[in-house]
């Protein structure tokens, strides 16, 4: 029997032969928890991200490796609601698997039930994370939507709450003590304690977020916003590129770019030289629509590409003279015409209009300007027999050079 790990590596390898881009796969768990299993159901309908749901005591028998984000909850009920039986157990025994997926460049999102109130025995809920993460858990404290502190409030992660619908006052009442000491950054805190409420950020070749902030009890738009912000910030394929390229079209510089390797559905937002943003999404060859910039100045231009997950990626290119369009190139030829050699040069890819002046053998220079189709010619009559070397000097500066020889 083939095995699934077998048949998604040929998915996979068919995909990227044909030239289509996959979605970020993501994988959730279904606990039987009323509150966990709306957020789930959110999830299911994500655009842009293909999610598998797997019911939790299956947790045994996923392979991690087949997802690029991992979304995990550490409880399978909430207040004697029924659950899964032994699924966090299983979660724990599967840490080793958790830790591995991880180190190998896996992205995992952890949203903590520990309902605890002023409980001290919230440690066992992280144990199915490595211990460079967290280490222990302080005393639980209640603590309420309008007492936390976003740390970094142009994170990537928090881009929903820019949105007051969507502040963090509007989740509620939440029962968790701060997250335990560990390595990830700290993103949130609470007012009045300092207690640490999210953590996320990268760890060995992978991602991780943490958060004791309950989103999976108390559903509203903020629970929802948070783990598909989190889903966002991790769905970059990390081998994203931009390209960019300046022409002058008709006397004036424009830009064009587009950016390529993304996810399907994933958002990216171009900038030339720290301008007036401009969105594209990727399609499903993993390239975003052109985005074009008109009348750009001569000089080195830089086009930059923000990403879901935060990270930048850049092009730099040297925009021509208006006088120029950068793509000029000389011609030469020499011909006998009845016991006369004919040289004849020619310019070609000019902007209309624009100056030229042609020089042979640095002697007697012929001016001319280029036509409508960009294109202006010298000729010289009575040439020498042997090599000669033509030059076309531009409105801008730049000198073209041809050799050619005349029989």
């Amino acid at each position: 029997m083939m095995s699934t790990r077998f048949i998604a590596s040929i998915l996979l390898v068919s995909a990227l032969v044909s030239g289509i881009a996959r979605s970020a796969e993501v994988l959730a768990f279904k606990t039987g928890d009323r509150w966990q299993n709306r957020i789930i159901l959110e999830l299911e309908g994500l655009g842009g991200h293909s999610v598998t749901v797997v019911n939790a005591d299956k947790i045994a028998h996923v392979d991690f490796e087949q997802f690029d984000i991992v979304y995990l909850t550490d409880k399978p009920s909430h207040q004697g609601r029924k659950g899964t039986p032994g699924y966090a157990r299983a979660l724990r025994r599967r840490a080793p698997d958790i830790d591995a997926y991880i180190k190998s460049g896996g992205r995992v999102i952890v949203g903590v039930q520990a309902y605890g109130g002023s409980s001290k025995a919230n440690g066992k809920e992280y144990l199915f994370l490595s211990s460079e993460l967290v280490r222990g858990q302080p005393d639980g404290v209640r603590i309420f939507g309008d007492q936390v502190r976003i740390e970094y409030p142009d994170h990537p992660l928090f881009r929903p709450f820019k949105d007051d619908r969507l502040s963090l006052s509007n989740w509620g009442s939440s029962y968790h003590g701060g997250l335990p000491s560990g390595n990830l950054p700290v993103l949130a805190t609470s007012y009045y304690q300092n207690w640490e409420l999210i953590r996320g950020g990268p760890v060995e070749s992978g991602w991780v977020v943490v958060w004791t902030l309950d989103p999976d009890f108390h559903f509203n738009p903020a629970a929802i916003a948070l783990v598909q912000s989190a889903i966002d910030w991790f769905s970059c394929t990390k081998a994203e590129i931009v390209e960019a390229k300046c022409k002058n079209k008709g006397g004036t510089n424009v830009v064009t770019a587009k950016a390529k390797k993304g996810f399907d559905g994933a958002p990216a937002t171009f900038f030339l030289d720290g301008g007036q943003p401009v969105a594209r999404v990727f399609n499903k060859r993993g390239k975003t629509k052109k985005v074009t910039w008109s009348q750009v100045e001569r000089g080195l231009r830089v086009v930059t590409v923000e990403l879901a997950c935060g990270d930048v990626v850049r092009a730099e290119m040297e925009c021509p003279d208006d006088r120029c369009t950068g793509e000029e190139t000389l011609q030469a030829k020499c011909r006998l015409r009845k016991t006369v050699n004919v040289f004849k040069a020619k310019a070609k890819s000019g902007i209309p209009a624009a100056p030229v002046v042609f020089y042979l053998d640095g002697g007697v220079c012929k001016s001319k300007v280029f036509d409508q189709k960009g294109k202006a010619t010298a000729k010289w009559s009575g040439v020498s027999s042997g090599r000669h070397t033509v030059t076309a000097d531009l409105a801008c500066g730049t000198r073209l050079r041809k050799r050619e020889s005349c029989p």
